[in-house]
């Protein structure tokens, strides 16, 4: 399903396909994790075990999760987090898609990527709804990773003037600092 999603966004929005299965994936990997009422019939599958696999990845890349579902999670940020720490950006609004815009194409790309010649070997079933879900998910979605850097101070003098906390008093205005995704303070 994060393929089939990937190829209809990126031929409908002109989104890189590699950048696009990157905001995805945290969320497909959320989506099955979770262990359907409902198996997909191709490949055949008897016992789910996406949750099981997913936990069993979590476990290869050092995490130590002790249930599948945490298993699940603990995979997904992960996930998340590599993003961030390579720059991939978290959502679709960042790519300067209007939310009306994207909202109008939400239907037509899950239901393009429900008949992607990709989905059938989802673990699950997804369902046109599911998709649409992720869809209206992905479009202004912010990484929590995205947030570890928004505090740090770091301290410096300012040997010009010889002044010290210089423009600092400008961070107690939330205004000026929530506009602005870097801070440089001399």
């Amino acid at each position: 399903m994060n393929h089939s999603l990937a190829h209809k966004i990126g031929g409908e929005w002109h989104i890189p396909h590699g950048r696009t299965n990157g905001i995805l994936l945290p969320h497909v990997i959320r989506y099955n994790g979770t262990i359907p009422t409902k198996l997909n019939i191709w490949p055949k599958i008897e016992n789910y075990k996406a949750d099981v696999k997913f936990m069993e990845l979590a476990q290869l890349i050092g995490l130590n999760p002790k249930t599948p579902a945490e298993g699940v999670e603990m995979f997904a940020d992960a996930c998340e987090e590599l993003c961030h720490k390579v720059g991939v950006v978290s959502n679709v609004e960042s790519q300067g898609i209007s939310r009306e815009a994207w909202e109008e194409s939400v239907h037509r790309i899950a239901m393009n990527a429900y008949e992607d010649q990709c989905t059938p070997a989802n673990p699950r079933m997804p369902m046109v709804k599911d998709m649409e879900d992720i869809l209206r998910k992905i479009y202004d979605y912010k990484n929590k990773f995205d947030e570890t850097d928004k505090n740090i101070v770091v301290y410096g003098h300012n040997m010009r003037d010889d002044s010290m906390f210089g423009s600092l008093k400008n961070v107690i205005n939330e205004e000026w600092y929530d506009n602005k995704d870097n801070q440089y303070i001399t």
